[in-house]
């Protein structure tokens, strides 16, 4: 076996530092974000290609709960899904929010720009924020 000795003064060229990650609009654009800046960000990633039909029966099923909501359990099982699938659907519609030009108003994008999500008795708790809802019945018109 051959050992190989790399003092600190060579680290730097024999393996290249990860840069950091760079968001589009910066850290501070969370804090001039105006409401019909999100309404904005959420229509065009509505608008970004092809909704598929997971996302869009998420949607709707946040959309046609209302205000309270659905745990991750009731979101799972009204989406006839398990729970490791609604992960990735939820992370599969993050990366359409991160992939959307234009629509990261927030320093991480993600789905916390169409869902608030917080944790209640131990489990989460989906629902849509009030940019989606207004993005929503937006285009209930153009859709009939």
């Amino acid at each position: 076996m051959r050992l190989i000795e790399v003092t600190v003064h060579d680290a730097p060229r024999t393996m290249p530092a990860r840069r950091p990650r760079r968001w589009p609009q910066g850290g501070a654009a969370l804090l001039n974000a105006q409401p019909s800046d999100a309404v904005n960000a959420v229509q065009r990633v509505l608008r970004n290609g092809p909704m598929p039909t997971g996302q869009h029966a998420l949607l709707r099923a946040l959309y046609e709960a209302g205000q309270a909501g659905l745990t991750g359990p009731e979101l799972a099982a009204q989406l006839d899904r398990d729970e490791y699938q609604l992960g990735r659907l939820l992370a599969r519609l993050g990366r359409r929010v991160r992939q959307t030009p234009g629509a990261a108003i927030l320093q991480r994008p993600g789905i916390t720009l169409m869902l608030d999500v917080t944790p209640v008795e131990g489990q989460w708790r989906y629902k849509l924020r009030g940019a989606v809802r207004q993005a929503l019945d937006a285009q209930q018109p153009e859709q009939q």
